[in-house]
């Protein structure tokens, strides 16, 4: 069901935008948020709509945070061209979303490594739903700049009814950061079904427990 929200973002999500009365879309990173003044994200602008945006130009912008699809419009109202082509945009209003989780995620609090770039990185996996994690770290400032969204990367942890230490291929979807580390948003990719309904049995006794 649709309904008005509270704007939800995380820096380096992927957004989908579109120029408000055309059909295609493109694809946007946000760099920058200002509350309650404007949002900053870098364009990938297909060439031959890179002259129609200018300021007051209206998009329809879509993301997909912890299981919800938000989407909002907002406007042009600034740009920049160095160090990076930087768009600036208005704060939306108003904000709807629809949940389309299928999976329940739970916190939790389990050793992890991930491997990314051919690099081990130990950490924490804070949340696990059957679809993907959260996996916290210390922070590690360099490592910012080299994670792209949709790299391909490794996690393993060990799971409550696997022995040993359990492998997962995914990719990030979204990055950010606090006063108590770097958290990594992770998509489980090509999961096996029996791993599945595993971790769908995990979720299931912590709900009991709470």
């Amino acid at each position: 069901m649709e309904k008005k929200e509270k704007l939800a973002l995380v820096l380096g999500i992927e957004l989908t935008m579109q120029i408000e009365g055309m059909e295609e879309k493109f694809r946007s990173i946000l760099v920058g948020i200002e509350s309650p003044d404007y949002l900053m994200v870098r364009m990938q602008i297909p060439t031959r709509f890179r002259n129609q945006i200018d300021k007051g130009t209206v998009f329809i912008v879509r993301y997909v945070y912890l299981g919800n699809v938000y989407g909002f419009k907002t406007k042009a109202i600034g740009s920049v061209d160095k160090p990076y082509k930087i768009t600036f945009l208005s704060y939306p209003e108003t904000v709807e979303s629809l949940n389309i989780r299928k999976a329940q995620r739970v916190s939790c609090f389990i050793p992890a490594t991930m491997e990314i770039n051919k690099r081990q990185i130990k950490g924490l996996v804070m949340e696990i739903s059957r679809s993907g994690t959260r996996f916290r770290i210390s922070s590690i400032p360099e490592l910012i700049r080299e994670v792209t969204i949709n790299e391909p990367i490794r996690i393993s942890f060990p799971l409550l009814g696997f022995e040993g230490i359990q492998n997962f291929k995914g990719i990030i979807k979204s990055v950010n950061s606090d006063s108590e580390g770097l958290y990594f948003g992770i998509q489980f990719e090509d999961i096996k079904p029996g791993v599945e309904s595993m971790i769908d049995g995990y979720v299931r006794d912590v709900l009991d427990i709470h």
